[in-house]
C-alpha cells in the first residue's frame, strides 16, 4: 500500500519518509531539517510507534535524553530538534495518515550565555594572522565583510555584485530567491572606506549576477575551516555552545553598534525582526557600564547635597521659631 494512502503511517520511520518525500524537499532549510529529524529519530528509534508519542511525559523524556546524549547542546538546540519531530507528526496527521495528536508540553527554558565578541584590536590580530601567518588574503577580506556587515556566513557567500550599491554605499542582505535570509526578510547595511575597498576589489570586472566573494571558496565548509584555523591559532577556543566561530563576527558587529545605537537601530542593521533578539547579541560595553555607574554615583551625591541643604534650611526655620518665642 503506498504511503500516500490514508491511515498507513504507524512508526517514526514511515512518518519521516513521507515527510521527506512530500514536504521537506520544499523547505529552504532542508539540510537543517534533515539533521534535526535524524537526531530525533536516533533518540526515539526508527521503529518507535507513533502511538507512544501521545503522552506528554514521553516528550519530556525525549528532551532529557537529548540533553544527556549531547551535553554541549543549548536548550534552544534541543527545542529545535524536538520541534522538528513534532512538525513531522503533525504534518502526517493532517495528511490523514494517522490520528496521533501531539500533546501540549513545555519547551526547555533558554539559558542565558555570555555572547563573546572581538574588540577592534582583537579583530586586527585575527586579520594579521590570516594574512601574515596563513597568506590567505581572500579569507581576510571575507572576515572584514563579516565583521563590518554583520551578515551570516551563508548570506555572505551568496552575496552578488548586484547587491552592492556603490552610489548609496550600502549592501543589500537577502531579498532574493538565491540568497534568502534565515527570517526570510531583507535589509541594507551601509559601508565605509575599508569595506568599500574590499567590495570594489572583488566586484571589479564581474557581471551583476556573479558572486562577490563566494567564488573564492569551494563551499561554506571551506571558508569555515580556514577561519577556524585562524581563530585557534590566535588562542580562542572553538566548538560547543560557547566556542568562538564565524557567528562571533555577527555578535561583534551588534556589540560594536551597541556603543552608539539603540536596540531598534541594531535590529534594523542586523535584520532581526524582534528587538529582544538583539539584546542577546549586543551586550553593553564596559565603558558604557562604567558611565552608568558614574551617573548613578553623581546622582547620589547631588541628592545627598540636596538633602543636607534641606536639613540646614529646616534647622534655620526651627531656630527662628524658637527665637520668636523667646526660647532661644
Amino acid at each position: 500500500m503506498p504511503l500516500s494512502s490514508r491511515k498507513t503511517v504507524s512508526t517514526w520511520r514511515q512518518a519521516h519518509k513521507w515527510f521527506d518525500t512530500y514536504k521537506a524537499a520544499n523547505y529552504k532549510g532542508y539540510q537543517t531539517w534533515w539533521i534535526n529529524s535524524n537526531h530525533f529519530g536516533e533518540c526515539i528509534g526508527l521503529s518507535c510507534p507513533l502511538t507512544k508519542l501521545r503522552k506528554g511525559f514521553v516528550w519530556q523524556e525525549i528532551q532529557t535524553e537529548l540533553q544527556n546524549d549531547h551535553p554541549k547542546w543549548s536548550s534552544t538546540t534541543v527545542n529545535h530538534v524536538v520541534s522538528t519531530g513534532k512538525a513531522v507528526i503533525n504534518a502526517t496527521r493532517k495528511a490523514g495518515l494517522h490520528d496521533v495528536i501531539v500533546p501540549d508540553f513545555d519547551k526547555l527554558p533558554p539559558k542565558e550565555y555570555k555572547e563573546e565578541h572581538w574588540t577592534r584590536s582583537q579583530f586586527a590580530e585575527l586579520l594579521d594572522t590570516a594574512r601574515s601567518h596563513f597568506g590567505r588574503h581572500d579569507l581576510a577580506d571575507a572576515m572584514i565583510l563579516g565583521y563590518n556587515l554583520g551578515c551570516r556566513q551563508d548570506n555572505l557567500l551568496k552575496l552578488k555584485v548586484r547587491d552592492v550599491d556603490f552610489e548609496k554605499f550600502h549592501v543589500w542582505i537577502g531579498g532574493k530567491k538565491d540568497n534568502e535570509t534565515k527570517a526570510g526578510n531583507c535589509w541594507t547595511v551601509p559601508f565605509e572606506e575599508e569595506v568599500e575597498k574590499v567590495l570594489r576589489r572583488h566586484c571589479e570586472g564581474k557581471l551583476p549576477t556573479e558572486l562577490v566573494i563566494g567564488d573564492c571558496f569551494n563551499n561554506r565548509s571551506h571558508l569555515y575551516r580556514q577561519f577556524i584555523q585562524v581563530v585557534e591559532t590566535c588562542g580562542y577556543p572553538t566548538g560547543g555552545r560557547q566556542g568562538w566561530d564565524w557567528h562571533t563576527l555577527r555578535h561583534s558587529f551588534a556589540t560594536n553598534l551597541a556603543e552608539t545605537e539603540t536596540p531598534v537601530n541594531i535590529a534594523r542593521l542586523t535584520g532581526h525582526k524582534s528587538v529582544n533578539s538583539v539584546l542577546r547579541y549586543a551586550k553593553r560595553q564596559d565603558s558604557q557600564a562604567r558611565a552608568a555607574i558614574r551617573r548613578m554615583n553623581e546622582a547620589a551625591r547631588v541628592n545627598s547635597v540636596d538633602s543636607d541643604e534641606q536639613l540646614t534650611a529646616k534647622i534655620i526655620e526651627i531656630m527662628a521659631q524658637l527665637k520668636s518665642q523667646g526660647i532661644a
